[in-house]
């Protein structure tokens, strides 16, 4: 997050980008405010609650008769499944509550982010961070790389690395940070779709190709 939020303040004047396209700045630290607030009655507040934790019970159920499907597969199917649907897009307090966890989400990343375990660990632990530092360091090296040689606005480029890395919820974060509010909507969907898909193709990949694997 400090090199997605880096780049398009330090560079991002000098960052080439196409033919006219046009170049906006970086604009005040938004806290959407106005945005996130609605007006939220008891009875949207149990339907939500009562569609989460049912989904949430739901998935456990079939879980249990589609071994091995993890419950975390199916709960990601309900959840994309709902959201098609217009009257759940009406329910108010759907942004509120989103907000709130997004937020909460982004608490308890900074709040577990403990290097001391993983050297408790051991080789694993090394191994581990190891691993997925190459991962993000290759990863950010090819992303802007390309955008620079693509002359993507690096706003652009911080956004789709970071929702790739972190997920909508860090997106949303530095997109607010950059003062972009016109990129927080798109952040969260490209986000959410990448942890859509992504959840999928890990667990089959988990499931079938690790087996090829001596």
């Amino acid at each position: 997050m400090v090199v997605t939020l880096s780049v398009p303040k330090y560079l991002g004047r000098f960052w080439p980008i196409r033919k006219g396209a046009l170049r906006q700045e970086i604009g005040e630290v938004s806290l959407g405010i106005e945005i996130d607030t609605e007006t939220l009655h008891p009875f949207d507040l149990s339907i939500l609650l009562g569609l989460g934790f049912g989904a949430v019970w739901l998935s456990n159920v079939i879980a249990v008769r589609a071994d091995p499907v993890p419950s975390i597969i199916i709960l990601t199917f309900i959840a994309l499944l709902l959201a098609q649907f217009p009257a759940i897009k009406r329910i108010r307090g759907i942004r509120v509550l989103g907000m709130y966890a997004v937020y909460l989400f982004l608490a308890v990343i900074g709040a577990y982010c403990d290097l001391g375990a993983a050297y408790r660990m051991g080789e694993l632990g090394v191994t581990l961070l190891t691993f997925t530092t190459l991962t993000v360091l290759i990863h950010g090296l090819l992303i802007y790389s390309l955008a620079l040689l693509f002359r993507v606005d690096p706003v652009i480029a911080s956004l789709a690395s970071q929702a790739n890395i972190g997920g909508g919820t860090s997106a949303l974060a530095i997109a607010r940070s950059l003062g972009r509010e016109d990129l927080v909507l798109p952040s969260i969907l490209i986000g959410s779709l990448g942890t859509a898909v992504g959840t999928f193709l890990g667990f089959w990949v988990s499931e079938y190709w690790m087996t090829f694997i001596p």
